[in-house]
């Protein structure tokens, strides 16, 4: 090759063939493959991963970093190509002010075989190698680096694997120059600026491998160039999206399913407020299973949300209500029946008071087995409650009476018969003084009838002589009864007479008016 120009061998029969032309027949393919590699920029192909390798067993083993099989072009074109084995690079080597692990092609003449034919033997081959440079900035030259090396504490160099970072991960300050782990074929510093358009890109030429880190932007992607079609299974996943990247601007109406959002992935603090409304729950959405401990509170419920269409049986158990939470105005009508109450719930401390009025409570709903002992007392009976027929036959008993609890002003006219008084329940000690009047003792028949004078006032006594001695019945007594106007006040004595064992009476009356007083004398049953 001469002036950039390429000339190959042109064989023909006979033709005398020296070193030269071998020569020139090997530069030919070599510069014809370095100019092709030139087209691209230097870097990795493929491999040449590095590790820190600790000694092994074998005594003449050393700590190393291990370059690992691969191939690289430097900028002339050379392939720089480390062989499967790898090759080691002593830590010991290592210096922090050149941390940059490189490598450069190089090669050297070499004597291989022997040559029989000739007594000055030369070195008939070329080695092509691999070496590796410790550089202070990465790429140097006609250095390809692999690695950056670093210390985890820059004041302990050590010499051992322990003590430096992963050289494929290294911890790069801000605003250190770049190394080039992979050769692309083509670079961003070899693309210009609008270079690279919709159309010069084949479909599915663009995949994850080949996106750096962080080399999609917003600023990249072309409104609504982002569809459903273009986006893989899974492949927007938590940790791809920015905090409030998803906003409902971007969201189309239904592009947010049942079987597109996992478990769990909706919280509370995930939530706008008022985020959740009712046109957004499908019927039946928001089960038991579905809500948190304490989840619904009383802030969070609308004034009447809470139906009996939304209440599954049993739902409402006593633990689930708060002390007090159920008052009269979050009641319907007729919401407390019955067959809602359990045996027992209502007690005198759940009750109010005036929470029971006549009006809620129905006819006979009360009854002997639903009162506890003595829960009727009478601070509690309003004053005509209990009417004749309010109670059962029966129902009041001696035993249920209070000590002085009956008197005239509780008892009706007519209350207290004959067929309602126990034989020997009236005595002495059950009558109090002037208890017992004529007016209240039943009439057998008038015996005598006659009229007074007046008197003088309140002093003297009309003796009083009656027919011929009366014979009354057995346990009667006597009464004088005024018959027309006027005040009489008598006092009357009956005596035992005659022998036939007739009863003799006389008669004191004191007439305090100035009229004639007629009067009866009748005889009573007292017993």
């Amino acid at each position: 090759m001469s002036n950039g120009e390429f000339a190959r061998i042109n064989y023909y029969r006979g033709q005398m063939l020296t070193a030269r032309d071998f020569q020139d027949q090997q530069e030919y393919h070599r510069g014809k493959q370095k100019l092709l590699l030139r087209r691209f920029p230097p870097g990795i192909i493929g491999g040449l991963v590095v590790t820190c390798q600790p000694k092994g067993s074998d005594p003449d083993d050393f700590e190393a970093f291990l370059i690992g099989e691969g191939l690289a072009v430097d900028p002339e074109g050379n392939e720089i190509v480390v062989p499967e084995a790898g090759l080691k690079v002593p830590i010991e080597e290592f210096k922090p002010e050149a941390p940059y692990l490189s490598l450069y092609y190089d090669e050297s003449a070499e004597l291989v075989g022997d040559d029989s034919c000739s007594s000055n033997q030369k070195n008939n081959r070329i080695r092509e190698q691999v070496k590796h440079e410790w550089d202070s900035a990465p790429n140097m030259g006609l250095h390809i680096t692999v690695a950056l090396i670093q210390l985890k504490d820059i004041k302990d160099p050590g010499t051992s694997c322990d003590k430096y970072n992963d050289p494929m991960k290294p911890v790069v300050n801000v605003g250190d120059p770049p190394i080039r782990k992979n050769a692309r074929v083509v670079d961003t510093d070899q693309i210009t600026d609008g270079a690279i358009t919709d159309r010069k890109i084949r479909i599915g030429a663009v995949t994850t491998e080949k996106l750096a880190q962080s080399a999609v932007t917003t600023d990249k992607i072309l409104n609504e160039a982002v569809t459903d079609t273009k986006l893989a299974n899974n492949a927007v996943t938590t940790n791809k999206l920015q905090n409030g990247a998803v906003n409902t601007d971007k969201l189309t109406n239904d592009s947010v399913s049942t079987d597109k959002i996992q478990n769990g992935a909706v919280t509370e603090d995930k939530l706008a407020p008022d985020a959740v409304t009712e046109a957004r729950i499908a019927d039946g959405a928001v089960t038991e299973h579905k809500l948190a401990d304490d989840s619904v509170s009383t802030d969070k419920i609308q004034n009447g949300a809470v139906i009996e269409a939304k209440l599954d049986n049993n739902a409402v158990a006593r633990e689930k209500i708060q002390n007090g939470a159920v008052n009269e105005l979050k009641l319907d009508a007729n919401s407390v029946i019955g067959a809602k109450i359990a045996d027992g719930a209502v007690s005198a401390l759940k009750l109010a008071d005036d929470s029971v009025v006549t009006v809620k409570i129905l006819n006979a709903a009360v009854t002997t087995d639903k009162l506890a002992p003595n829960a009727v007392i009478g601070t509690k009976i309003q004053n005509g409650a209990v009417t004749e027929t309010k109670l059962a036959s029966n129902a009041v008993s001696t035993d249920k009476i209070q000590g002085g609890a009956v008197n005239a002003d509780k008892l009706a006219n007519n209350a207290v018969v004959t067929d309602r008084i126990l034989n020997g329940a009236v005595n002495a000690d059950k009558i109090a003084n002037q208890a017992v009047t004529s007016a209240k003792l039943k009439l057998i028949k008038t015996i005598y009838s006659g009229t007074l004078s007046p008197v003088d006032q309140n002093t003297n006594a009309l003796p009083v002589t009656g027919p011929p001695p009366l014979s009354v019945s057995p346990n009667a007594i006597l009464h004088v009864v005024p018959t027309n106007a006027g005040e009489l006040s008598w006092s009357f004595s009956v005596k035992g007479g005659g022998a036939d064992g007739r009863l003799f009476y006389s008669l004191k009356v004191v007439n305090t008016g100035s009229i004639t007083v007629e009067y009866d004398v009748r005889e009573i049953l007292f017993n």
